[in-house]
């Protein structure tokens, strides 16, 4: 069965999204930290009472929302027979799109950073990564460079090589 985006034939596919244990502990410590001064001073200071509740309220709200987006972000990365899409949801609608005939050379890089996200370096150039230390480090003909941290690096550098040689049009 073929499996198709912007009627295009997918080779491969992956969808990250933030779900690494030491990132939800920090999180919610965050959100701790911060809501324990409000209750701390409402608590000492029965005249401010619903002073400290409407702010403790607000950082309740800021905190959640924050959470929010870290739960419901996730990078999308598709490789089609014309090239690789991605974006990072919600951010972006529209993915970006990196043409095969653009394409110089791909191969596999480890991630030497300590930073996960949308980041630029002069190494890896815009870098996009959610989780482990492995990615293809996508080279262009204009001299851009694209990282793009996967979970499943060999099959997406196999699908990037079949869509820049253009194997799928006798497929």
């Amino acid at each position: 069965m073929n499996v198709y985006f912007n009627n295009e034939k997918i080779l491969y596919q992956e969808q990250q999204q933030f779900r690494q244990a030491w990132l939800w502990v920090l999180l919610v410590f965050g959100t701790v930290m911060s809501l324990l001064p409000v209750v701390l001073v409402t608590i000492n200071d029965k005249q401010g009472l619903e002073t400290g509740l409407l702010v403790g309220a607000c950082v309740l709200v800021l905190e959640a929302c924050n959470i929010a987006l870290f739960y419901t972000t996730k990078f999308e990365a598709y490789v089609t027979n014309n090239g690789i899409y991605y974006r990072w949801w919600p951010f972006f609608r529209k993915y970006t799109f990196i043409s095969r005939t653009e394409i110089e050379q791909v191969s596999i890089e480890r991630w030497a950073n300590t930073f996960w996200g949308f980041s630029k370096s002069e190494k890896y150039g815009r870098a996009h990564t959610v989780n482990g230390d492995m990615g293809i480090l996508v080279i262009l003909k204009n001299g851009k460079r694209y990282y793009i941290g996967s979970q499943n690096v060999i099959l997406l550098q196999t699908a990037c090589e079949r869509a820049i040689n253009n194997q799928e049009r006798f497929a």
